[in-house]
């Protein structure tokens, strides 16, 4: 059996942070990363773009082999956890290796699952969240006509619109009644989608798909409408989940995600979670919540792995934020804007025609929140106010515009 000082299960963001961290601080400590795909770690928003051509296979790295070797950081690439056993320090791979620990970090990430429908096992059906999925992906597009994607959330868009880019008719099925439904509201919603129909894509809200349709491979979907559409690929990117399979009948307490303290510490003590997998406390929605965006896994990577060495420190939460572009138009989504209940009060500038829209949400004079389409220069100011909870009073007009960079000092 071999013995770590760290294991790290997981190599994305978040293990890649955790690893660098404690490296930084334990020159001496083993180190080994476990993970269940044959890659080295890997920029996961990048995938639309190797999609639709925009970059290649070997810049989707954050580091070449001689990264890891250097920093005497051992790889069992390709090889998933099968038995993990918190109270004896221990895992089991699925190559019948043992490892055995001091310290535990899992950092297993988010998955998309495909849903239980006739026809759920033809070839061509895909998820959108790991690059040897999306390997398959390029090999099929390239005798492949039109593609469905099921999810108009972030990960539904990009993959559709790498799927565009990479020359495919493409439809979006989204139940909802409108695109991004969790970052967007109705109007600025209004702006992304009228780009997106301006690119070739096609949107089509308030259903969802009830069967695949094909013999071995996919040839069409059926709508809930019972409207038949022919594809050649079928791309469920909706309902991304923490990838918590590996921790069933273990003792490691989970909710929606891995349960951890302020210092990434799960309930057993020498056991940390961080990144797309876990569930924190944030305030921003003020309570325990899984929140699966890129800063908040690498914020949290860092933490666990400060933590890990024996230097204290706190992960304070991560307002809620997301920024994005799709062709050219820049969105962010940043706090909470769609507050329910209590005293708000909205602030619109809005010009539709030229995409361009601002909100901005305020609560006891303090901004709470923003979304942003179109120009985007004060959206750094306006994250200082949420994060320090300036009072804006006297100065509401100027929220709107670039007047506010003094406030947050």
């Amino acid at each position: 059996m071999e013995h770590y000082k760290y294991v790290i299960v997981g190599n994305g963001i978040a293990g890649l942070r955790a690893a660098d961290t404690i490296r930084s601080e334990d020159r001496d400590g083993t180190i080994c990363m476990v993970s269940e795909e044959p890659f080295l770690s890997y920029s996961r928003p990048l995938i639309s773009y190797y999609i639709g051509g925009e970059t290649t296979f070997e810049k989707m790295f954050y580091h070449e082999q001689d990264w890891y070797d250097k920093r005497d950081i051992k790889l069992e690439l390709g090889n998933a956890v099968v038995r993990f056993e918190p109270i004896s320090n221990r895992l089991t791979l699925k190559d019948g290796k043992e490892i055995s620990y001091d310290k535990l970090l899992i950092a297993t990430g988010g998955k998309s699952q495909v849903p239980d429908m006739p026809g759920k096992d033809l070839d061509g059906i895909y998820t959108f969240t790991d690059l040897g999925t999306t390997q398959k992906i390029k090999e099929k597009i390239k005798d492949a006509r039109r593609a469905f994607v099921i999810g108009g959330g972030l990960v539904g868009l990009k993959a559709a619109q790498g799927l565009v880019d990479a020359g495919l008719d493409v439809t979006v099925v989204i139940a909802s009644n409108q695109i991004m439904s969790q970052l967007l509201d109705e109007t600025a919603a209004s702006i992304v989608k009228r780009r997106l129909d301006r690119k070739g894509i096609r949107v089509i809200l308030n259903t969802s798909i009830s069967e695949v349709l094909g013999k071995d491979k996919v040839e069409g979907v059926v709508l809930e409408s019972g409207d038949e559409h022919e594809c050649d690929i079928l791309i469920f990117a909706k309902g991304v989940k923490p990838d918590l399979k590996f921790l069933k009948n273990t003792e490691i307490k989970t909710g929606e995600g891995i349960i951890v303290d302020n210092h990434m510490r799960t309930n057993i003590p020498n056991v940390w979670a961080a990144g797309d997998c876990t569930e924190t406390f944030e305030e921003s929605f003020g309570r325990s919540t899984t929140n699966l965006v890129w800063p908040r896994a690498s914020e949290q990577g860092r933490i666990a792995g400060f933590n890990m060495v024996g230097i204290p420190r706190e992960y304070r939460g991560w307002f809620w934020m997301n920024s994005f572009q799709f062709y050219g138009l820049s969105c962010i989504s940043i706090g909470n804007i769609k507050p329910t209940g209590g005293q708000f009060e909205v602030m619109i500038n809005q010009n539709i025609r030229e995409g361009l829209y601002r909100k901005v949400i305020l609560m006891d004079d303090k901004v709470i929140g923003a979304l942003f389409v179109g120009k985007i220069t004060t959206i750094g100011t306006l994250n200082g106010l949420i994060k320090k909870q300036v009072s804006v009073k006297g100065h509401k007009e100027d929220v709107l515009e670039d007047k506010l960079a003094l406030l947050v000092f």
